[in-house]
């Protein structure tokens, strides 16, 4: 919110100040107006034009999204997917405020601008275009990182650093580029996300489970021994004191 506050600010241009440098009621009241014009602009953008649930507590729409663009890498650009996957990178780690901040922290003003009113015309399948085009277009780095930081600076300059939008948006609209990209195959990679997703979770759920049952096992086990011990020694201190009993009775 914040940073697209920002970017909203910077497009409707400096305030006015008076001849002393003080804020005029013109620059407060446009402050109010553009701060208040963001808040719902950004709000629309998240709850009617972006993918659902990705403001989840669960983050489950963030990951789930997430997970259709690394579908979509896999058959759009292999070799880096094949790079990403070998190194256990996961694009939701490195850079979720792509998604979560909509590209507002991640481009420069000029270019967020551009890649914003393109969101707000074709809808979240436009934030997948740009981010597949990026990708495809610093492939050739992306695939010399054998390390998360390493890939993070790379990606995070590659993002910083894309001052033509018109290159950007052109590249993401490229059938030779990017490739086709309809609807209907966005909405298969997010089933068959949602699918992986839910069977990493199950598999997630027995494993945790496995291992309970191993600690409660191992717990019981040790509090059995020790039961044990106990008995043993009160056994030991039950013989000792007849032992000391008939000795006496011998004296």
């Amino acid at each position: 919110y914040v940073a697209a506050f920002l970017w909203l600010a910077v497009s409707r241009g400096e305030p006015q100040e008076d001849a002393e440098g003080n804020e005029t009621g013109e620059k407060k009241a446009s402050d109010e107006e553009t701060e208040e014009t963001t808040y719902w602009l950004f709000s629309c953008l998240v709850d009617d034009v972006m993918a659902p649930e990705i403001f989840a507590r669960d983050m489950r729409g963030t990951l789930r999204e997430f997970r259709v663009l690394s579908l979509l890498l896999r058959s759009k650009t292999p070799q880096t997917h094949a790079h990403l996957a070998r190194h256990d990178m996961d694009l939701c780690m490195l850079q979720s405020k792509w998604l979560l901040c909509v590209f507002t922290d991640s481009f420069p003003a000029e270019t967020t601008a551009r890649v914003l009113d393109v969101v707000f015309a074709e809808g979240h399948k436009a934030w997948l275009r740009v981010c597949v085009a990026m990708m495809v277009a610093h492939g050739d780095a992306i695939r010399k990182a054998a390390h998360v930081p390493d890939a993070m600076a790379i990606l995070k300059r590659a993002f910083a650093e894309q001052h033509d939008a018109d290159a950007l948006l052109k590249a993401a609209h490229s059938r030779r580029w990017v490739g086709a990209f309809s609807r209907q195959v966005v909405a298969k990679a997010r089933t068959s996300a949602v699918a992986q997703l839910r069977r990493e979770a199950e598999a997630a759920a027995k494993a945790r489970a496995a291992r309970e049952s191993k600690n409660a096992r191992r717990i019981a086990e040790r509090n059995k021994k020790g039961a044990g011990g106990g008995e043993e020694a009160e056994r030991a201190v039950s013989a000792g004191e007849e032992e000391k009993n008939d000795d006496e009775k011998k004296r």
